[in-house]
């Protein structure tokens, strides 16, 4: 660098470049080490080829610390020398449509999936199978289902494994696909090859299955599958689901005993399920129908009570109704009705339902200024409304999108301390990611904790599970970080991502409780690759650990191997090269020490607190410098 300061215009600049580049790569600093490359003027194919190479691995960086869009760009640049390197060329159109898939942009990661395919070289790599498997994943997210189903055969054709859980995976969304375009049969053929998989999903295998036997009405045999899916998995997310399904099945079989059953379950085992609201209908329903009007008005009118603003609640109303026009008592249903507030006043209904929709349609065309007041109005007007759930999650939403977080905070907290109802698990997940940003950790672990209770989709599960270790994690609860991480890091699903930051979390929590050595262990298995944010720390953290209990030789090697495999992270290796100094200042190699705090001094460009550090070092350095001169001195007149 010094050179190319000093001479810009030396007929040896693009020599010193392409050193600088080198220098650059070898630490694994892609983005400079392409700048560097760049600067070079009269560039030949050597050259082109380096920055073919140092593009895509600077691309897979970005992706891997999730900056998608940025990598996508990154890849394109690489690709621009796609002649020089073949292989670079074939996995850089992989990556890049990866990367498209996870901006939800299908139709374009579908393109360089099958240029992938379709080039050269391909066939040879890890990722060639998979190509096939994740082409049917975008076809299916854009609703192309003979094309997903098309994939999806060709992957699980071709996968050597065929013991994988994604195999399991394709068969069971080859159901799906099959469930939606109405071929009820096929998609049973292929959820029972799906239920074969245990490390699938064969609860899901059969949940589909005994619903695909109920529209072709089989319902015999659909509570069969049904069944076996509560026995075998007693713990499913689908055992409330395939209750209420069973419930319906024993209507349609006259089996009115077998049907109140079932949905009772679900209210006593699942009182937080979204089906808790649907069984007590159908129980109302059911119990109507046997013309039992005392317990159908006790169901119906639970409903009422317990879920009031629902559509449950609604047709709970029109079932009382009915009832009570049985009875020959309408002025019965009129007293009743009248207790019940605004919602349940038929010409209030009708004000309240208008008032509300007014407010939706300008939430539905994302005018969120004219919205907000218009729920408002609406909320202060019907407090008591059909729609005041609705009002407040849209509400918030708005408040949410306009950075207004406190307020839609507030928003959150009304639809949340409501019954569980549709907008429940979202409404959770805001509240913990504002109550998180906004440093109330302990609000957001309440959060995170009722949705992790009451979370009937996976993902939904997933996030909590998330978002109780982040919680833990900045309350410094040790013993629940590691229990938490472990449950994160224990599911197969969790994004690469997620496991590198718990990992970093559950190791921070045993070093925490003086548990150095499972710390480290832990430390270790993300420092095997430095090229994440979580590995870089991790191996900066190794070096400083064996310093501090003085084990100098260890801390030197550690920073060693560093510099060695390189990162893009350079914070950390800085941080590193600091502890470096550190250990030839304690071994009184002054001079060494000096040198690398220097060579960090002139090269590192980040602006963050390295520079100031280093100072503070070396000003701390030049005294004990000073003193350990003085003292030669002094000894050198002594023996004179």
């Amino acid at each position: 660098m010094g050179f190319i300061e000093m001479f810009p215009e030396s007929d040896k600049i693009d020599l010193a470049y392409d050193y600088l580049g080198k220098v650059f790569l070898t630490t694994k600093n892609y983005k400079q080490a392409l700048g560097a490359l760049e600067q070079i003027k009269i560039k030949n194919a050597g050259v082109y080829r380096a920055i073919q190479r140092v593009a895509y691995y600077h691309a897979i960086d970005l992706f891997t610390n999730l900056k998608f869009s940025e990598a996508i760009e990154v890849f394109d640049y690489s690709l621009q020398y796609e002649k020089y390197d073949n292989d670079l060329k074939v996995k850089a159109y992989y990556w890049r449509g990866e990367a498209k898939y996870r901006l939800n942009n299908f139709e374009a990661a579908v393109k360089d999936y099958n240029q992938f395919i379709l080039m050269p070289g391909s066939y040879q790599t890890q990722y060639f199978d998979l190509a096939h498997y994740n082409i049917g994943y975008a076809e299916f997210k854009s609703k192309h289902y003979e094309k997903a189903k098309s994939w999806w055969r060709k992957y699980i054709k071709m996968e050597m494994d065929k013991d994988a859980p994604t195999v399991g995976d394709a068969y069971n969304r080859i159901g799906d696909c099959c469930f939606v375009q109405r071929e009820f049969q096929q998609a049973i053929n292929y959820y029972e090859q799906g239920e074969a998989y245990l490390e699938g999903a064969p609860d899901y295998s059969l949940y589909q299955k005994g619903i695909s036997l109920g529209v072709l009405r089989k319902h015999d045999q659909k509570i069969s599958e049904l069944n076996e899916l509560i026995q075998k998995y007693p713990n499913s997310n689908y055992v409330d689901d395939a209750l209420y399904e069973m419930g319906k099945s024993y209507v349609a079989l006259n089996d009115l005993d077998n049907a109140i059953k079932r949905y009772k379950t679900i209210k006593e085992k699942y009182p937080s399920s979204s089906y808790s609201k649907k069984a007590m209908l159908q129980l109302g329903l059911v119990y109507y129908n046997a013309s039992d009007y005392d317990n159908s008005l006790a169901f119906y009118k639970r409903v009422v009570n317990e879920f009031p603003g629902t559509q449950e609640a609604s047709e709970s109303l029109l079932g009382i109704r009915n009832i009570y026009m049985d009875r020959n008592d309408l002025d019965g249903y009129v007293r009743y009705t009248k207790k019940l507030g605004s919602f349940a006043q038929v010409d209030e209904r009708e004000q309240d339902s208008l008032s509300y929709v007014s407010a939706e349609r300008y939430y539905l065309e994302t005018k969120c200024d004219i919205a907000i007041k218009n729920f408002q109005q609406y909320l202060k007007k019907y407090p008591q409304g059909m729609f005041v759930l609705n009002a407040n999650y849209y509400m918030a939403d708005c408040l949410y999108k306009q950075g207004d977080k406190s307020d839609a905070l507030k928003a959150y907290r009304n639809v949340t301390s409501s019954s569980k109802n549709i907008f429940t698990e979202e409404a959770l997940i805001r509240s913990g990611e504002i109550n998180y940003a906004m440093e109330s950790y302990q609000e957001a672990l309440n959060n995170f904790r009722e949705l992790e209770r009451v979370a009937e989709n996976q993902t939904n599960q997933v996030e909590a599970r998330i978002g109780l270790l982040r919680c833990y994690a900045k309350l410094q609860d040790a013993d629940n970080i590691i229990e938490a991480a472990q449950i994160v890091l224990d599911d197969p699903k969790v994004a690469a991502e997620i496991v590198r930051e718990a990992r970093f979390i559950k190791a921070g929590a045993h070093m925490m409780k003086g548990d150095s050595e499972q710390g480290m262990a832990e430390y270790g298995l993300l420092a095997q690759n430095p090229q994440s944010a979580e590995g870089a720390e991790s191996k900066y953290l190794i070096a400083q650990y064996y310093f501090d209990m003085g084990e100098y030789k260890k801390a030197e090697d550690e920073v060693f191997d560093f510099a060695n495999k390189g990162t893009s992270h350079q914070y950390w290796l800085a941080r590193s090269f600091i502890v470096l100094a550190d250990i030839y200042e304690a071994g009184e190699e002054y001079f060494q020490a000096k040198q690398y705090l220097q060579s960090i001094t002139e090269n590192y460009k980040g602006k963050d607190d390295i520079l100031g550090i280093v100072a503070k070092r070396l000003s701390n350095l030049e005294k004990k410098m000073a003193v350990s001169t003085a003292e030669e001195s002094a000894d050198s007149l002594n023996i004179q």
